[in-house]
């Protein structure tokens, strides 16, 4: 197999090889798996809008697979409209992920109600990932997370030399065990 060195400007000194292979040497699984791993480098070098190109890839190899969508809605989602961001793009994400996994669209659908700081619908999505996962571990942990953000924030000295900021979020767990209980 024949390798190419990629280097951008953006990842500074970074340079990572991937491999160089034409089209009809690989069947459409290793492809698929080739543009997945150069995606999750692309994130790692801080390239959300170069892995994004390579999720559309994989999708027009497997239009069903529902990893590259939850990839790209949620880039969709945390990307600016400068760079291809835009909820509406997340949400036609969620619309066709759930024909094939309606636990995943709800997981989408509660992120976009978080974005919008909107947690009861959060909560009511997460509850019904919960259920289309028929109780998925993924999916609890997903209800779970938000309620833990919602702690207050605790300024302590050793805080302030740790981050500079001067405190951090602390997870109230009997708030987190409430939550689930419901």
């Amino acid at each position: 197999m024949k390798f190419k060195t990629v280097v951008s400007a953006a990842l500074g000194f970074s340079l990572f090889v991937v491999p160089s292979f034409s089209q009809s040497s690989l069947n459409r699984q290793q492809q698929i798996e080739s543009h997945s791993r150069l995606a999750q480098e692309l994130l790692k070098n801080n390239r959300p809008d170069r892995a994004a190109q390579e999720f559309a890839a994989i999708l027009q190899l497997d239009p069903n697979n529902v990893s590259a969508r939850v990839d790209l809605a949620e880039f969709y989602l945390e990307a600016p409209g400068i760079v291809g961001g835009g909820q509406d793009k997340a949400r036609a994400q969620a619309d066709l992920v759930a024909k094939l996994n309606p636990a995943k669209a709800h997981w989408i659908r509660g992120r976009l109600a978080e974005k919008n700081k909107d947690l009861p619908t959060a909560e009511r999505e997460y509850r019904a990932a919960i259920d289309a996962s028929h109780g998925g571990a993924n999916a609890w942990l997903n209800l779970a997370l938000p309620k833990c953000f919602q702690a207050p924030f605790v300024r302590t000295p050793r805080a302030e030399n740790i981050n500079g900021r001067g405190g951090f979020r602390t997870c109230d767990l009997s708030r987190v065990k409430r939550a689930l209980s419901h």
